[in-house]
């Protein structure tokens, strides 16, 4: 608070010496005569020149040390702080003159209870509580209500007045930014981008670090710890590895000091010494080459093409030029069209040529040679009938397999025949022309079957089912041996899916397995669509919605996200829905203590691509550390949600899986 100026009236003026008794002139003066004092009237060494024994009478003033006239006190002294000031009036506030041990101040006529920063009128200093608004002061009230806008310590109630008020979340009275409550009035967490004394290593941004190969790069700060990488930086052109790659350059049109291709005065491409900055020399720096047979002037002499062989061009491709290569054959026309004695070399046939063959299916035909002079296909005169269990097919290219042959059996009828399947997808099927070879252990088995085959090369988690909306009632089984195979354990399924169709979802070791796809009973047989998946990313299955606690550290770091997760540990699960499902995976709760990153596989946990969805930080009233939440239609078969980590960043989560049938 601003102290005002204390103001004090002196006898600087000079004493009163008027209207407090007699006055004199100057002439009324003692003399000095023999040492001694005479007055005016006293006798002399001449005799008396007065009344004789008469004494002077003292001039009266203020400050002469008696009471006279007017005076209410005369102390006789200069000093004005006493009871009695130089005024000969008795000391009181408001005269202007500090009164030791009785004032604080006096400002005289300037004494205000109402003007800021004045001494008061009962010559008391100002201050907060006094009702006015004096310097250093927000405001002044006069009461000690702290809840009408004014605070007893003459503060607003504002962020930095020591008290909590409103929204704020804190209000330690001061602006210090590093400590548990910000000149915000905000509660210190991280990620507010003020580093947190004591508790925070770091919030936000980034710091140099030295690289592994010796250049600087860059450590980030993630969860307000510094990042245990350090980020290599981008290349320079400077003679050294700056990305720690083992590379030196790379990354620049060429390394400089060595020999790199640039471009000649007369535009082709020569050889140069790569400059300082990593760029080919300029033209007038760079050696020509010698003449290539290209129809340009390499060597920069002029001309173009010199010292090679002449070539025809009778399709005149290029008319009027002599080619100085053997241009090939440019048309499939039955003439040599660049003069070199051969007709239509370089093409497979010419036209009007008929070759002997062999159709697919072993029987003799014959080839002819059709437009772009490729052979055409191999067909017989007519058609020959394949025995039963073979594959059928075309042989005099009617577009009609086997035609007047009978009903054929599928080539897959029995597991000895079994298809087999190398690669994951939809495989298209029917047994309405099977026969009977097999029962499941699940089903009586009276029905059709056909046979597939599949080789693990580890352990895998396998998907098959026939929910292709057909109507007839289909049973799938895999066994494992040599045919017909015995019953893998838990590897038979009815109906599934809430239909008739069927469905199994199995971990399976490495080694060869045989599918059966039957019918329940003699009366369901017909086509379908099945669906083979096969996965190496063994983890645990999600078949409910609900919380699922984990903690995502000892992993490894397999999976990188598109929204992040790179170098972090991961988690994952994985789902086999019937149908596209919509699913939301969310670790927005107190129980996730670390940055997480969440996002969905399909088919495998390696297959990002499409990438279904991705999330690093999401709205959470929950947890403050970067939670995250996704939700996707996710397709029929195997689909995987990986629990992952910003920037490295591990530890608990707990998932929340919704939206499952």
């Amino acid at each position: 608070m601003f102290l005002p100026a204390i103001v004090v009236l002196g006898s600087a003026c000079g004493l009163q010496t008027s209207g407090l008794g007699r006055e004199f002139d100057d002439a009324a003066e003692p003399e000095t005569a023999d040492g001694e004092t005479v007055w005016p009237g006293d006798a002399t060494d001449e005799g008396p020149v007065g009344d004789g024994d008469d004494r002077p009478e003292v001039t009266a003033f203020c400050g002469n040390g008696r009471v006279e006239g007017e005076e209410q006190c005369d102390d006789g002294d200069p000093d004005d702080t006493d009871d009695c000031p130089t005024t000969c009036r008795f000391a009181y506030c408001g005269d202007g003159f500090l009164r030791a041990a009785f004032e604080a101040c006096d400002m005289g006529a300037a004494n205000s209870d109402t003007t800021p920063d004045a001494c008061r009128a009962d010559c008391t200093l100002p201050r907060c509580g006094d009702g006015v608004t004096d310097s250093g002061e927000a405001c002044d009230d006069g009461n000690a209500d702290e809840s009408d806008g004014c605070l007893s310590s003459c503060r607003t109630e504002d962020c930095g007045n020591g008290r909590l008020d409103g929204s704020e979340e804190c209000d330690d009275g001061n602006a210090d930014d590093t400590d548990a409550c910000l000149g915000t009035c905000v509660a210190a967490r991280c990620g507010d981008g003020h580093v947190w004394a004591g508790v925070e290593v770091c919030d936000g941004g980034a710091r140099d670090c030295p690289t592994t190969c010796g250049s600087t790069g860059r450590q980030d700060c993630s969860a307000c710890v510094w990042s245990a990488a350090c980020a290599p930086p981008a290349e320079s052109c400077n003679g050294r590895d700056d990305d720690c790659d083992t590379a030196t350059d790379n990354g620049f049109a060429c390394r400089a000091g060595e020999t790199t291709s640039c471009a000649t005065p007369c535009g082709s491409t020569g050889t140069g010494v790569c400059t300082a900055t990593c760029t080919p020399p300029d033209p007038a720096a760079c050696t020509v080459p010698a003449e290539s047979c290209n129809g340009g002037d390499d060597d920069c002499d002029g001309e173009t093409d010199e010292g090679f062989t002449r070539y025809c061009d009778m399709p005149h491709d290029h008319p009027e030029a002599d080619l100085c290569a053997n241009p090939g054959e440019t048309l499939c026309n039955g003439a040599d069209d660049n003069c070199d004695g051969r007709i239509d070399e370089g093409f497979d046939c010419s036209p009007g040529l008929t070759r002997t063959c062999t159709t697919p299916c072993g029987v003799a035909g014959t080839q002819g040679c059709i437009e772009g002079c490729l052979w055409g296909p191999c067909c017989a005169t007519t058609e020959v009938c394949q025995p039963t269990g073979s594959t059928a097919c075309d042989d005099n290219c009617d577009g009609r397999l086997d035609e007047g042959c009978g009903v054929l059996v599928p080539p897959n009828d029995t597991c000895a025949r079994a298809t087999p399947i190398t690669a994951a997808g939809r495989i298209r099927g029917d047994t309405t022309t099977a026969t009977n070879t097999a029962t499941p252990s699940c089903a009586s088995g009276a029905g059709r079957d056909v046979w597939y085959t599949f080789t693990l090369a580890g352990q895998r988690i396998v998907y098959i089912d026939t929910v292709d909306g057909g109507s007839w009632n289909s049973v799938l089984e895999v066994r494992s041996g040599a045919c017909p195979g015995t019953p893998v354990s838990g590897a038979c399924n009815d109906d599934a899916c809430g239909g008739s169709r069927s469905q199994l979802v199995l971990t399976l070791d490495a080694g060869t397995y045989y599918i059966l796809v039957d019918g329940r009973d003699d009366t369901q047989s017909g086509p379908f669509d099945m669906l083979f998946q096969a996965s190496s990313c063994i983890s645990p299955r999600i078949t409910t919605n609900g919380d699922r606690d984990g903690n995502n550290s000892g992993w490894g770091s397999d999976l990188n996200g598109s929204c992040g997760g790179g170098s972090s540990e991961e988690d994952y699960y994985y789902f086999a829905l019937c149908g596209p499902t919509s699913v939301r995976a969310t670790t927005c709760s107190s129980a996730t203590r670390y940055n997480t990153v969440l996002y969905y596989r399909t088919g495998s946990c390696w297959d990002g691509n499409p990438e279904p969805a991705c999330n690093n930080n999401a709205a959470c009233s929950s947890t403050s550390v970067g939670a995250s939440t996704i939700t996707a239609t996710l397709p029929q078969g195997l689909s995987f949600v990986v629990v992952d980590g910003y920037a490295g960043a591990e530890g608990d989560y707990r998932l929340n899986i919704s939206g499952l049938p």
